[in-house]
């Protein structure tokens, strides 16, 4: 799965509070956004703690947090410098 897919399903799930409705939005069948849902995740466990709801993903590779809202917004702690931010977000969610 490549990284704009996996932000397409975690922002369908986030925006429609579930993955049945996610897979409605999709035209996917519900197993298939549960599998994408957690390939995102199991691709990202081994950095570091993952966790995704109905309202955010959220990321952490110490020393630095990534939160990524349904509108594609992100916030990134643990730094200051937006060239590393932004390099962050690229690589762990997609440019």
């Amino acid at each position: 799965m490549d990284r704009l897919e996996a932000m397409s399903v975690i922002i369908a799930v986030t925006e429609t509070g579930s993955i049945s409705a996610a897979s409605r939005r999709l035209n996917s069948p519900v197993a298939t956004v549960s599998r994408k849902v957690a390939e995102l995740e199991s691709r990202l466990q081994p950095l570091g703690p993952t966790r995704a709801n109905g309202l955010l993903l959220r990321f952490t590779y110490d020393p630095y947090t990534l939160t990524v809202f349904p509108d594609g917004r992100a916030l990134i702690q643990g730094t200051t410098d937006i060239g590393l931010a932004r390099s962050l977000y690229a690589r762990f969610i997609g440019s």
